[in-house]
């Protein structure tokens, strides 16, 4: 609304003047003659009140969304991709767009040169759980990355990529495990809820974690190295305490 008001204002002052003008005989070849005084009372002092009923509106307290609604409806629902697939490389109805990767593209500090890096957590948990609106080299949408299968990743081209996706499936389901077990209403809330997401950043806090990387910020790939090794001395701390139960 706001940005419309210089054009409406504009149109306004623009029809007032032709139609204030036309009533006094002001305008065209047989108008009378323009004074400061025709001027003050049918142009002036009008395009002054108009002006403060526009003033007004733009100092008017404009509506709010309500707490915990800043993002648009919808925002934070799952991506549907395309029924029947995508078509590249004279291959249609594939499970994977052109050019998908699971990682970003990013502008080198030089002009004109670009790199890939990797995915924080809390980014690839939103494409995981989600999915991604705009993907792969024509950026379309694709589902949720968790239903992506190794297989779907054939060829050379994702040779890459399936390497990677071993990493995402190591965190992911090792978060989705842990919130199913001390969040057990997370998934009614939503990956993207507040309480998720803080939970999620807890559970990302490793005693082993490099001084100073917060855990929002963690790498995917740095993560799945915590996760690996968090698993395998929660199995030996199992094994050792079985074995302590059996020798009693």
């Amino acid at each position: 609304m706001i940005r419309e008001l210089p054009e409406k204002i504009a149109l306004k002052v623009g029809q007032m003047m032709d139609d204030k003008l036309a009533d006094h005989g002001v305008g065209g070849d047989s108008s009378q003659p323009l004074t400061m005084a025709t001027a003050q009372a049918l142009i002036i002092k009008p395009m002054e009140t108009l002006i403060k009923e526009s003033m007004a509106q733009l100092v008017q307290p404009q509506p709010q969304p309500a707490p915990g609604t800043m993002t648009p409806a919808g925002y934070f629902d799952p991506v549907a991709p395309p029924q029947d697939g995508y078509s590249w490389g004279g291959v249609h109805g594939r499970p994977i767009p052109r050019g998908f990767a699971l990682t970003k593209l990013v502008v080198g500090r030089q002009a004109l040169t670009t790199r890939r890096v990797g995915l924080s957590v809390i980014q690839g948990w939103r494409y995981w759980m989600l999915g991604n609106k705009v993907a792969g080299t024509d950026r379309v949408p694709v589902g949720p990355y968790r239903d992506i299968a190794s297989s779907d990743l054939w060829g050379p081209t994702f040779k890459q990529t399936r390497k990677l996706r071993t990493e995402w499936a190591c965190v992911f389901k090792y978060l989705e495990g842990q919130l199913d077990q001390c969040l057990p209403a997370w998934r009614a809330a939503g990956p993207m809820a507040r309480s998720t997401l803080g939970k999620v950043r807890s559970l990302l806090t490793f005693r082993e974690a490099k001084a100073g990387v917060d855990p929002k910020n963690m790498k995917i790939t740095y993560a799945a190295l915590l996760v690996r090794k968090r698993l395998k001395e929660a199995a030996v701390a199992a094994a050792a305490e079985a074995e302590g139960q059996m020798a009693v």
